[in-house]
């Protein structure tokens, strides 16, 4: 009798010793858990209240991508806020993928601490999705996770984000929480000449172009105001020249100068915070 009851308490400690390990798996993020075609939602496991319940909310957004386009190759900071007053817990996951399923450009963390990338497989698409580690989201309230994502090469076409967010009450276990789920979808730019936007009456042009010296930059701004000139490399990413510059609502002359450029293919968008447009720069 002894034996047996020995035996049992000792499969009851197993089962719970499981449990916790599963618990704590689970806390440190799962892939393919953002909503995205052939997935699910963090609600899979977390589902005492409705998928998006009112009160809290997921949302994803960027400094430097406007007018829902983003240019190829270009390195951006994403942000992924989830909210929910009274929580003190956070986590979520996200990815960016092609129309196909497969994912699109690099994701990259830029807080080892807070979150790593998770990878799993949706109808033989071997998905990344970047999630929270293990009591990363600890905060009041809010939670904003950022990280990096490098756009694909031009041809892609449109790229589409998802996000989960789960606000937690800290209890130990999947009861109790609220699961929050969107997504975001981006054209890609046309970096051969002016974008169509509201600035489609800007008449940029620069030249020489190709040059291996400095660019005569001209534009007809729509309205006067500030705008910013950012030349970078379409490959890296890597910003090489940025100026803020004050333009009339007339035509706009401006130098820019070489400061050792390396050859290859660039990216020059003039912004305004609303508008943006783009010309595709070759130095040689």
């Amino acid at each position: 009798m002894k034996k047996h009851l020995l035996f049992a308490s000792l499969l009851l400690l197993f089962i719970g010793i499981l449990e916790i390990k599963t618990a704590t798996s689970n806390s440190n993020g799962r892939a393919i858990k953002t909503g995205a075609p052939g997935e699910g939602t963090c609600r899979d496991c977390h589902n005492s209240n409705a998928l998006n319940a009112s009160g809290g909310s997921v949302t994803i957004s960027s400094p430097t991508l406007l007018n829902n386009e983003y240019a190829p190759g270009q390195t951006y900071t994403i942000n992924v806020t989830v909210e929910r007053n009274g929580l003190g817990e956070f986590g979520f996951g996200f990815e960016a993928l092609r129309a196909s399923g497969a994912n699109a450009g690099t994701l990259a963390v830029t807080n080892a601490t807070e979150m790593h990338i998770l990878t799993g497989n949706v109808s033989g698409n071997i998905r990344n999705t970047m999630t929270h580690k293990t009591n990363a989201g600890l905060a009041t309230n809010t939670k904003t996770f950022s990280f990096n994502w490098t756009a694909p090469a031009a041809g892609t076409g449109t790229v589409s984000f998802y996000a989960t967010g789960n606000a937690v009450n800290q209890s130990g276990n999947t009861s109790g929480d609220f699961v929050y789920s969107t997504s975001m979808m981006l054209n890609e730019a046309n970096p051969n000449g002016v974008a169509d936007f509201n600035m489609v009456n800007a008449a940029l042009n620069v030249f020489p172009n190709p040059t291996s010296g400095n660019l005569q930059l001209s534009f007809n701004a729509p309205k006067a105001g500030n705008y910013l000139i950012e030349l970078k490399d379409l490959k890296s990413g890597a910003l090489v020249y940025n100026e803020q510059v004050n333009a009339s609502n007339s035509e706009n002359n401006f130098t820019l100068e070489n400061n050792n450029w390396l050859p290859g293919v660039y990216l020059l968008s003039i912004q305004n915070g609303q508008d943006i447009i783009y010309k595709k720069i070759v130095i040689h």
